[in-house]
């Protein structure tokens, strides 16, 4: 059984404003729909047995990050 909130903790989690951080990441959520882009980026890693191997550096890690939203992008 999970951990059951109180009435105040549920009052304040209603009564609270947004932070930065999470309106910066509701945004972003509806640009880029993350639980599709996830989705979409553990086929392209599963196709890619060594990926792991190819990604040396991390400009090597952006530029495959980078084509892989070009291939997201495109279709």
């Amino acid at each position: 059984m999970g951990h059951q909130l109180t009435f105040a903790v549920r009052e304040f989690n209603q009564k609270r404003r947004q932070t930065r951080k999470e309106v910066f990441l509701g945004h972003m959520d509806q640009v880029i729909p993350w639980k599709q882009f996830e989705s979409i980026i553990t086929l392209i890693i599963q196709r890619q047995v060594m990926v792991a191997d190819r990604i040396r550096s991390l400009r090597e890690f952006r530029d495959w990050l980078a084509n892989c939203f070009r291939k997201l992008i495109s279709g």
